[in-house]
């Protein structure tokens, strides 16, 4: 009889183990956090720019305001130049409009400013809207996700969040995070003048370049 208790308990034992090692691998785990990215938002900066009565250049005040606004956001030739001219059509608009645009054209050196109906009021003066791409990297660390005791071994919360930081803080437009650039036009025959060195056995060694002092 002791001995059936014994067996009996065994088995107990035996089912009770099995039960834990289903149930472990069974076991829900959280899921790695999506890898983290910067975030690319297009953003418009205004700015207002009167004139007086019906004259169609620049003040000196006005293009003092002006110069100071282009300073401060540090605008690039990337930048989406905007005027608006409000809801006003006449031949005195028209001109503001020019002598604005050249106006940004020097300032900002191969933009392309445009002229635009946007939503301004018709106050008797144009608005300057300059629209970019702005990048919001995240927030790093993350360690959202612990790093240990992970047996199917996903990828971990803070994975590459240093070099989207780095990433976002280097980039000159952060508009090529976006969409690729255009090629611009090239010399076919330059561009293979490599592959006909190379077949030809004639490839250039580059120079010897000496990175340390104590060489």
């Amino acid at each position: 009889m002791s001995w059936c208790r014994s067996r009996i308990g065994r088995s107990r034992l035996a089912a009770a183990g099995l039960a834990l090692l289903v149930l472990s691998g069974c076991e829900t785990y959280t899921p790695a956090e999506a890898v983290p990215k910067s975030e690319v938002a297009w953003i418009n900066l205004t700015h207002d720019i009167g004139f007086a009565g019906s004259e169609t250049g620049l003040s000196a005040l006005e293009r003092a305001r002006l110069d100071d606004f282009l300073l401060q956001i540090d605008a690039q030739a990337s930048d989406a130049l905007v005027i608006d001219p409000g809801m006003a059509a006449s031949p005195i608009t028209t001109d503001r409009i020019a002598a604005v645009a050249a106006h940004l054209r020097r300032r900002v050196v191969t933009s392309q400013p445009q002229a635009r109906r946007v939503g301004l009021d018709d106050s008797g003066g144009l608005r300057l809207i300059v629209g970019r791409y702005l990048v919001i990297p995240p927030e790093c660390p993350n360690w959202g996700k612990p790093s240990y005791r992970d047996p199917l071994n996903t990828t971990g919360s803070n994975f590459g969040c240093a070099n989207q930081v780095n990433l976002g803080l280097m980039v000159a437009d952060p508009g090529d995070l976006v969409r690729g650039r255009r090629l611009t036009p090239g010399v076919g025959a330059a561009a293979v003048l490599g592959i006909e060195r190379y077949r030809a056995g004639e490839v250039l060694v580059p120079e010897a370049v000496i990175t340390s002092e104590n060489q």
